[in-house]
């Protein structure tokens, strides 16, 4: 994995209701435990507010990061994200792009929302 890599990290807040987020390198839509499915999906459905940590050792997100890189996809490396609620729901959904790297820490943000 090349250097400056980052560790993913994706926290959704309740605000009210039951919001579950859904994570997919692969699935345009993965709001279904049925099309989440791992290694290239990731779910959290906790009552009370839901995180998904995708370290940057993590072999599907470096094959993705990879190949992007070496122009091999089509399209660059890209998370799919559903926030799915089982009652109506309210939440803030914040993603972080932490790089790693010797020395201090550093942290970068690129947020990319749309909402339907």
């Amino acid at each position: 994995m090349q250097a400056g890599a980052p560790d993913i990290q994706l926290v959704l807040t309740r605000l009210s209701g039951n919001p579950d987020l859904y994570v997919s390198l692969t699935a345009p839509a993965p709001t279904t435990a049925a099309a989440c499915v791992p290694p290239t999906c990731w779910k959290s459905t906790d009552a009370e507010g839901d995180v998904v940590m995708i370290p940057h050792t993590d072999p599907k997100l470096i094959e993705c990061i990879q190949g992007a890189a070496e122009g091999a996809n089509a399209l660059p490396c890209t998370l799919h994200m559903a926030v799915v609620g089982v009652e109506a729901s309210r939440f803030s959904l914040l993603p972080t792009a932490i790089k790693v790297r010797p020395g201090p820490p550093h942290l970068s943000l690129t947020l990319a929302l749309a909402l339907a």
